[in-house]
């Protein structure tokens, strides 16, 4: 009983510790932090800049809105994870586009949707969402500080 109490309070220690070591910027999992939004690029006569190629063929629409980008830590890679909101139900085939970027410092994507082809319901929130993700490797993010994900009418950032 007396060496187990004194081993168990310095155990106690080092695991409460690990609290601040999460949170820090020690921790590589909290290195694509510090999101961000803004408003998106918008044509000369003030519409949004929606169209975006697919492939050679399929022309797709940036989506109404973006809600909410997220960063998954993989071994060589990490998983940007970005959840948009369609105007209506019924859009499909969500993707993340490389765009092209002045800088080379940050990555640029647009979240692209396929629309319905025929006409369907606006209904709630919660089904008009659509979540597109995509890996992106260790060696294609070196000198990169930011990553970017737009919308049709906004744009969401993450910073290094």
């Amino acid at each position: 009983m007396i060496r187990t109490l004194p081993a168990a309070l310095c155990c106690l220690l080092v695991v409460s510790g690990c609290a601040t070591v999460r949170d820090s910027s020690f921790n590589p999992l909290n290195w694509w932090g510090g999101k961000e939004a803004r408003a998106a690029d918008v044509t000369a006569d003030g519409a949004p800049m929606q169209r975006v190629m697919l492939d050679d063929q399929t022309e797709g629409l940036r989506i109404a809105a973006l809600a909410s980008i997220d960063t998954d830590q993989i071994p060589g890679a990490i998983i940007i994870r970005a959840m948009g909101v369609a105007d209506r139900q019924g859009y499909t085939n969500a993707a993340l586009i490389p765009a092209f970027s002045e800088d080379s410092a940050t990555l640029v994507y647009d979240f692209v949707v396929l629309p319905p082809d025929f006409a369907t319901t606006v209904g709630p929130q919660r089904t008009r969402e659509i979540t597109a993700a995509v890996k992106i490797s260790r060696q294609s993010l070196e000198g990169v500080k930011r990553i970017e994900v737009r919308s049709a009418t906004n744009a969401l950032q993450i910073r290094r």
